[in-house]
């Protein structure tokens, strides 16, 4: 049975191309959803809210804090609320719940709650009357505001008792107060004042000024200056802001916000401000700005929004969030998007077979649909396209009406080649519904799709290697029922609410339908209709076939490193004789299957080891073996420049002590230091002392003649990588030089992450490149060559006539690198 052709629609530059109607094309992911709409739905923009509902709203604003854990506890804090309809409450696990709060010690002490016999009002079971204020101070103190009893008290934040009872001012209503670095701010909404009061000292008034505008919040910060939010009494007036510190008042306007009604100071520096939103036949809306503030400055940052926001209060946690108070939890502020429109439709441009009279067969659609939402497709196919005369241009996405001239000219020719079906939006002539779509798992009807492959336009099952692509994505499936036709339309219906949106990311659509039909006896042919219904049957089973056929038809693609899907690679790796360790990813796995059969018949060479830490390191590797770093010079005996005269008892020929194996430099350090160490062990046992550790060290070298010729004699290289350091790729290939360096070596690894670096970490001719060349040339100093038997390294001592770079000398004696 003969396989379907496809004809694909993703990507940013083909979607651009459709026609949309209330819908928006999301760029990162190339994905088709509902637009959001400018305003909520009902609000009322430029217009304040009534006086009297403004106020009622700002009564049942109250204050929230986050205790930290304090020593003796064992929870990392609690959530206190100063509910002014209530008491002062705690978020426990199954909502706010009232005092006290259970006080959780070590094991072997017994549970006991938190007194507050002290604080309860007499006649009352409620502790607080009306709270509606909390705030921390710098000494780790909390002020509360009751506003029935116009009392403040001062609590202690590791066991809530009461160290102190104030009170206002005489003649004075306090509506709100807060604490900040200097001392205490609070208003007096019924007399239009603002108190201020330093830490032990009396309570001063605020000159507001004669503008009419009330104080109806403050909020201060512990470590920062305070700040008051001012009411304009007057519609035509601007709101108003005060930072105050120990010794200065500095006002703002606030332009941007009709109803400002929460006032919190997060950090020194930044503000949120939220705004009680009324609309119509629906709650209340609160919407929060962040500013930043300080002495010179109100400036917007952000927009946020929080879900089920009960106005009871905000607070900071310890993540230095902003968390809002619901009915029986708290949730963060979150970026505010505005609201989207519930319905749209994306009408494709004509999708060409190049067959006339072409039976399209199914289309696919990768789609997210979030409960609630749906797609509803429609199709039209015909072996024309419409006249240029009743052609209309398509009309872009929401937020992206503003394209470059060379733009408009590229879209404007696609929509010339394939214009739009429809001559109107709504024209429904020769459209049919798909009806209800089969769902499936994602791409469950792509074989192997291709995994990095560049195509000539954008990859055609869609966006890959973003984080949440596929996440809740699922496939929908529908039979073409439409007459035969060389062009195809698709009309997709998008329906959401103001909160959710269902996604289309990719379409594919098959032509040419195969059918099993075709393979029966012409006896069955000769009815047309039974002929139509034994082609509907055997279409149930002809989609499973034609998926195993494609299936089969690329096969070959499995054994493909490049394009083989990533659960694939294990499997694969199987048959060479490959194991992947799970710390390297999966484009170095492609490459090294690319590689493998090369990298074995070069195991155990210098090219072959250097390639493999290539593919590992994703960088430039060089191998240096150490014979050719040696000294070009032969050894004197006898007067050396003149000056130095030989010892024979201590000749060292070539680097050897005469009469016995090579002894290197680390040897010979390693065992001075182990005799000095056996020594002080000595010393201490003839004082009567025992050492740490008791007992006999063991040898710091092994002395056994097989190891110890292995290790003078063994063949020594340097692996130098020039890329930056990271552990776990150190020891992957670390691993891997083990298992694939010639026996008998000894190597070191040299990673070079700092760049070039005169006399430190410069390697000429391996690691820096003088020239445009890309392969190894010695570098030219004058008429002396770099990179044969000259290096440039540190200089051990100054000699009359060598020629000297900074630190390092150049010199046909001295050849020996810095350790890396």
């Amino acid at each position: 049975m003969k396989t379907p052709a496809f004809q694909h629609l993703s990507g940013v530059d083909q979607w651009q191309r459709c026609d949309f109607e209330n819908l928006q094309l999301h760029l990162p992911t190339a994905s088709v959803q509902l637009a959001t709409g400018e305003q909520v739905d009902g609000v009322t923009e430029g217009l304040r809210m009534p006086d009297a509902e403004f106020h009622a709203l700002r009564r049942r604003r109250g204050g929230a804090q986050f205790i930290c854990c304090q020593p003796d506890r064992c929870t990392p804090g609690y959530t206190l609320l100063a509910d002014p309809d209530s008491d002062l409450l705690w978020l426990a696990d199954d909502g706010w719940r009232p005092l006290p709060v259970p006080r959780v010690v070590s094991t072997n002490q017994e549970t006991e709650p938190t007194r507050f016999a002290s604080l309860a009002t007499a006649g009352s079971s409620r502790l607080f009357d009306q709270p509606v204020s909390l705030s921390a101070d710098p000494f780790g103190r909390l002020w509360l505001l009751e506003r029935g009893a116009q009392r403040i008290r001062l609590l202690a934040a590791e066991d809530l008792r009461q160290l102190a009872i104030l009170s206002p001012p005489s003649g004075a209503r306090f509506e709100d107060l807060t604490a900040s670095s200097w001392g205490l701010l609070a208003c007096d909404v019924d007399n239009a004042r603002l108190w201020r009061q330093a830490y032990g000292g009396e309570w001063e008034c605020v000159d507001l000024g004669s503008d009419g505008r009330l104080p109806i919040a403050v909020s201060g910060h512990p470590e920062g200056p305070a700040a008051a939010l001012l009411r304009a009494t007057d519609n035509e007036a601007l709101h108003g802001l005060l930072r105050l510190t120990a010794d200065d008042i500095t006002s703002f306007d606030i332009t941007d916000l009709d109803d400002p009604l929460h006032l919190l100071l997060a950090e020194p520096e930044r503000l949120y401000l939220g705004e009680a939103q009324a609309a119509a036949g629906r709650p209340t809306v609160y919407l929060f700005s962040s500013y930043l503030f300080d002495a010179t400055r109100l400036a917007v940052e952000a927009q946020w929004e929080s879900r089920g926001f009960d106005s009871r209060g905000l607070f900071v946690g310890t993540d230095c969030r902003v968390w809002a108070t619901a009915a029986a939890t708290v949730r963060p502020l979150t970026p505010a998007t505005a609201d989207r429109v519930t319905s749209g439709q994306v009408e494709t441009f004509a999708l060409d077979s190049e067959a006339i009279a072409c039976q399209w067969h199914r289309v696919f659609i990768d789609a997210c649909l979030p409960p609630g939402t749906e797609l509803e497709v429609s199709v039209r196919c015909s072996d024309l396209l419409p006249a240029q005369a009743v052609q209309r241009a398509a009309r872009p996405p929401h937020g992206l009406s503003d394209l470059s001239p060379a733009d408009e000219e590229a879209v404007a020719a696609a929509w010339m080649r394939r214009p739009l079906a429809s001559r109107t939006p709504q024209d429904q002539e020769g459209w049919l519904s798909l009806g209800v779509l089969d769902r499936r798992s994602y791409q469950a009807d792509v074989a192997l799709p291709p995994v990095g492959r560049e195509l000539p336009s954008e990859d055609q099952y869609g966006p890959r290697g973003i984080a949440g692509v596929a996440d809740n994505m699922l496939t929908l499936e529908g039979l073409i029922p439409n007459p035969p036709g060389r062009y195809l339309w698709l009309r997709i219906g998008l329906r959401g609410s103001s909160r959710r949106t269902p996604v289309v990311r990719a379409l594919r659509v098959s032509h040419c339908r195969p059918s099993l039909f075709d393979h029966l006896p012409a006896y069955w042919s000769a009815d047309a209709a039974v002929a139509n219904q034994a082609d509907r049957a055997l279409a149930l089973f002809e989609g499973l076939y034609t998926e195993l056929n494609q299936r089969i038809d690329q096969f070959h693609q499995l054994l493909d490193p490049r394009v083989t899907p990533p659960e694939a690679l294990e499997w694969l790796g199987c048959f060479l004789a490959l194991s992947f360790d799970s710390r390297i990813g999966e484009p170095v796995r492609r490459q090294l299957l690319s590689e493998l059969l090369t990298l074995y018949r070069q195991r155990g060479t210098q090219t072959g080891l250097e390639r493999l830490c290539a593919i590992l390191t994703e960088g430039r590797v060089a191998v240096v073996e150490s014979f050719r770093l040696r000294r070009t010079s032969p050894s004197t005996l006898g007067a050396i420049d003149g000056g130095e005269e030989s010892h024979l008892g201590t000749l060292q020929l070539a680097g050897s002590e005469a009469g016995g194996l090579p002894v290197a430099g680390w040897e010979s350090e390693l065992l001075t230091a182990h005799s000095r160490l056996l020594q002080r062990r000595d010393e201490i046992l003839e004082q009567g002392g025992t050492p740490c550790p008791p007992g006999e060290l063991p040898a710091p070298l092994n002395r056994d003649p097989a190891i110890s010729f292995y290790r003078h004699y063994a063949h020594r290289f340097s692996l130098v990588i020039f890329s930056p350091y990271e552990a776990d790729l150190a020891a992957v290939v670390e691993e891997a030089v083990e298992a694939w360096k010639p026996a008998h070596t000894l190597h070191r690894i040299c990673w070079l992450d700092a760049g070039l670096v005169v006399g430190s970490n410069s390697y000429v001719g391996l690691g820096t490149s003088l020239a445009g060349s890309d392969r190894w040339q010695p570098a030219l100093l004058g008429s002396a060559p770099l990179g044969r038997d000259r290096t440039l390294s540190q200089a051990r001592q100054a000699h009359p006539g060598e020629v000297r770079l900074d630190a390092s000398r150049l010199s046909n004696n001295e050849c020996t690198p810095r350790a890396c």
